[in-house]
């Protein structure tokens, strides 16, 4: 049986949450499977706040994979994130997957 992509659809966003209870870090993890960026509001309901953390974040266009020539194309990349509060903005860039570790209140 063939499938025909072009008659797929899914939603282009992806995410669950945990706690990590040794460290009370909240994990995010999000993955945008959509071309475009997306901008969210975070909302972590029960908590008081954050106080930053960091994201590990891959990123690269769908057929991009990594060669001899440039063998960390896709790769990840840990950036510092300051969000504070228990609501804040974040952007996923597109084809991307993200884990956020945000220490929290």
């Amino acid at each position: 049986t063939a499938v025909d992509s072009q008659t797929l659809t899914a939603d282009p966003l992806y995410s669950t949450a945990s706690r990590d209870e040794k460290t009370g870090e909240v994990i995010l993890k999000v993955v945008n499977a959509s071309s475009n960026a997306q901008e969210l509001l975070v909302n972590l309901e029960g908590l008081t706040g954050t106080y930053g953390g960091k994201e590990l974040l891959l990123q690269g266009q769908p057929n991009d994979v990594n060669t001899v020539d440039a063998p960390r194309k896709v790769s990840p990349k840990t950036i510092a994130l300051k969000a504070s509060g228990p609501t804040f903005s974040h952007t996923f860039p597109p084809y991307s997957v993200s884990v956020l570790r945000l220490r929290a209140k």
